[in-house]
Formats: structure tokens, C-alpha cells, sequence
């Protein structure tokens, strides 16, 4: 897709919100819930007003942030190496915030609807797209994994970036996986997110050091340990609370409490 389509799709997808809150928010009830704990549960509301417009708000500030931040970055004419793919990464953050707010709406307007799912398999369609990206992202002061070590060594950055594309990409497809299939599950959530967040810092370290073969061994031995857990979790108890008879039934230990939802 060609950058003036993309650059024409972002504005849109910035407007959106605004026009979608605007056309539901005589329908809207006073409470609108705006945060979901870790078990997909809502657990915070805001006003009527707020509910409907703070994202909206927030959508159009990230466009013309957008348009102003790499003109103030020193490192200004790298962005002409990755412009299109600094359309394409803009277009999706704007794309996911609508998808959220819709989400939003869609929750305040039927609260007996579980988005949950929704929410996860956003977040991990949006770490797909970037993984996609991420790895031709040049050296700036504002995108991208900045660190100490990849901003003073270009060598540093460019292979961190290569790294961390791999991650967002996996954790992206095992969010999506995770959310179709198995519902809001904490401990995967947080664990992917903390993969794909915090290994590219530790590894642009490694590359900086020149100890990347530790850090894939570390990494390699850490995986297992994980599988093994995970191994040992799938054919263990599950701790979860079970719809029986119109009641929900607490089985093994689950993390949260019972779900809000009513139970068919």
C-alpha cells in the first residue's frame, strides 16, 4: 500500500472515535467502564462523558504527535529510510486504539458481554503488525527499543530490532491463539508481554557486550523451563471457575473471582 493511502487511512482511523462517540452517547449510561483487570473483569468505570470522549481525545493528540516528534528528533532524516514503515506502525496504533474504544462502547451499551477475548487478541494482533515492521526501523529518539546500547552503536540497534521483530511476532500469535481459545489466562498474558518487552533490553546488553552466545543459552534453558511448566499445567487440574446448573463452581485455585457475567 502506497504511503499517501496510508497517511489518508490514519487520519480516518484518528476521526473515527470521535464520530462513533458522538453518535452513541445519547445511549450511553451514566457508568462507562474504561480498564479490565488481568481475568478480563471489569473492574473500573468513568463518567458518561469521559467514557465516551478520552480516547477520541487521545487519538487525535498521537496523530499530530505523530506528525510533530520526528521533526524534533536529532536523528530526523533516518525516518526517510523507514517511512513506510512508520506509516504502517502509526496506521495500526491509531487502528487499535478505535478497535479499543469500540470495544468500549460495545461493553457499556451491553454489560453482560464479555470482551475479554476482544481485548487480548487486539493486543496481540498489534504486536504482529509491529513485529512485522520492527526490524526496519532505523536508529531514532522516539520509536523503537531505546536503550543505552542501541542508541550509542547503529550495528547494536539494528540487530536488537531483528531480535525483538521475532518476539513481538510469536507473543503476538500466542495472544491471538490464547485469546480465541482459551479465553483471558493472566499468566500467559503477562508472561508473553514481559518476553517481548524485556529480552530485546537484556539481548541489545548482549550485543553491546559482546555475549550473545550467554544470552541464547540463557534464553534457550529458560524456554524449557517454561515449557516444562507449561507441560505440567495442561495436564494438571485447571484452576478455573466451571458454569454447572446455572451457578459458578470453584474448581481447583483459581486466580480471580467468580465471573460477573451471568451463568447459562
Amino acid at each position: 500500500m502506497k504511503v499517501g493511502w496510508l497517511s489518508i487511512i490514519k487520519r480516518i482511523l484518528a476521526v473515527f472515535p470521535l464520530i462513533l462517540a458522538v453518535s452513541v452517547f445519547p445511549k450511553l449510561p451514566e457508568q462507562v467502564p474504561t480498564h479490565w483487570n488481568i481475568h478480563g473483569q471489569v473492574d473500573s468505570y468513568s463518567t458518561k462523558a469521559i467514557g465516551a470522549f478520552f480516547l477520541p481525545v487521545i487519538s487525535l493528540a498521537i496523530l499530530v504527535g505523530f506528525q510533530v516528534l520526528p521533526n524534533l528528533d536529532p536523528k530526523k532524516k533516518k525516518y526517510q529510510l523507514f517511512r513506510r514503515e512508520w506509516e504502517i506502525i502509526q496506521t495500526g496504533l491509531l487502528g487499535f486504539f478505535a478497535y479499543l474504544h469500540g470495544l468500549i462502547l460495545y461493553t457499556a451499551l451491553n454489560p453482560d458481554v464479555d470482551v475479554g477475548k476482544g481485548v487480548v487478541v487486539g493486543i496481540g494482533s498489534l504486536l504482529v503488525l509491529i513485529g512485522n515492521y520492527m526490524g526496519k526501523i532505523r536508529q531514532n529518539y522516539f520509536l523503537g527499543i531505546r536503550t543505552p546500547w542501541t542508541l550509542a552503536n547503529e550495528h547494536v540497534w539494528n540487530k536488537t530490532h531483528r531480535f525483538a521483530s521475532w518476539f513481538f511476532v510469536i507473543g503476538g500469535l500466542l495472544m491471538i491463539v490464547n485469546g480465541l481459545m482459551c479465553g483471558v489466562m493472566p499468566q500467559v498474558f503477562f508472561l508473553l508481554i514481559v518476553s517481548a518487552v524485556v529480552l530485546p533490553v537484556i539481548y541489545s546488553l548482549a550485543v553491546f557486550k559482546k555475549k550473545e552466545q550467554l544470552f541464547r543459552n540463557t534464553v534457550t534453558v529458560l524456554f524449557l523451563v517454561v515449557a516444562l511448566i507449561a507441560t505440567l499445567r495442561l495436564f494438571s487440574g485447571e484452576d478455573a471457575w466451571i458454569c454447572e446448573n446455572g451457578t459458578w463452581i470453584k474448581h481447583g485455585n483459581p486466580d480471580g473471582p467468580p465471573p460477573r457475567r451471568p451463568c447459562p
